[in-house]
């Protein structure tokens, strides 16, 4: 694994707006920006491969806990799971609730890989580590071997189609005051969506309604699917959680504040004492 400089693309901001990455400036605490146009790391082909085994081994191990956890229906004291909750976190996985994707956070040097964080109930990153990558590869020069080494934007497409049927409508919405970094996000999971042959629209978390049977949007429309861009827990500690019933499909599933929770690295510790990758 290599850091290499590049020489930045003279349009380059423009090309981040233009497909709607309009994020890519957000400020850092050492002085830098969100993205870094000249820098980028190159990996060979094997270290690639032992990072999706990586990943692919710890998500089956994080499953085989929460498995584990809803059958004993054993909730540490460490997840700090509301009583009202567990109901529909076990019905959520007893129903193989589908979930749309994670993100493993590693620490790596190039030889090996450890477990920082699963963040699978609410990642961002999508859009830069698809399209505005993909488009940075294609256009800068002096790169020997153009592979993005990933395909995050044809398997979300792929992925919706195995979650829901073509032309279901699923409703997007986020908390009226994130950043642009999560509603960036949230616009660009609703085109993989749309590539998906579904219905899409989008709207505030504060304006989802209650009509006295289903929730519903600002038209009266109910809402049958909805991908919150949004915290499992911070859901639980609103009014409108009372009104959650099994109709809606909500994605993320109820259950992945088992796979979310930070907690889960004790648990996986106690299975997997001295896993390499723990």
């Amino acid at each position: 694994m290599k850091r290499k400089i590049f020489t930045p693309r003279p349009d380059w901001q423009v090309e981040h707006q233009n497909i709607g990455f309009d994020y890519f400036n957000l400020p850092s605490l050492d002085g830098s920006i969100y993205w870094s146009e000249g820098v980028a790391y190159e990996f060979t082909l094997k270290q690639i491969e032992q990072l999706e085994d990586a990943a692919n081994e710890l998500h089956q191990m994080c499953l085989a806990v929460v498995g584990d956890l809803i059958q004993r229906g054993n909730y540490p004291a460490c997840f700090q799971i509301p009583e009202v909750a567990i109901n529909h976190i076990e019905h959520s996985w007893k129903q193989n609730a589908p979930m749309l994707y994670g993100r493993f956070d590693f620490a790596y040097d190039g030889r090996n890989i450890k477990m920082l964080e699963y963040n699978a109930d609410t990642p961002t990153g999508l859009l830069e580590a698809s399209v505005a990558q993909w488009l940075w590869i294609e256009q800068v020069s002096g790169i020997a071997n153009r592979d993005q080494f990933n395909s995050i934007h044809e398997d979300l497409i792929k992925r919706w189609k195995t979650i829901l049927p073509r032309g279901s409508h699923v409703h997007f919405a986020a908390c009226q005051e994130a950043g642009r970094e999560d509603w960036g996000n949230l616009e660009y999971l609703m085109d993989t969506a749309y590539q998906a042959h579904l219905q899409v629209s989008e709207l505030s978390m504060e304006n989802i309604g209650w009509n006295g049977q289903d929730f519903v949007d600002l038209h009266n429309q109910p809402i049958q699917n909805i991908f919150k861009l949004y915290p499992w827990e911070w859901i639980w500690e609103e009014a409108f959680s009372q009104y959650i019933h099994p109709q809606t499909q909500w994605i993320e599933p109820c259950w992945k504040m088992l796979l979310s929770n930070k907690a889960i690295l004790v648990e996986l510790w106690k299975r997997y004492p001295n896993h390499p990758l723990l």
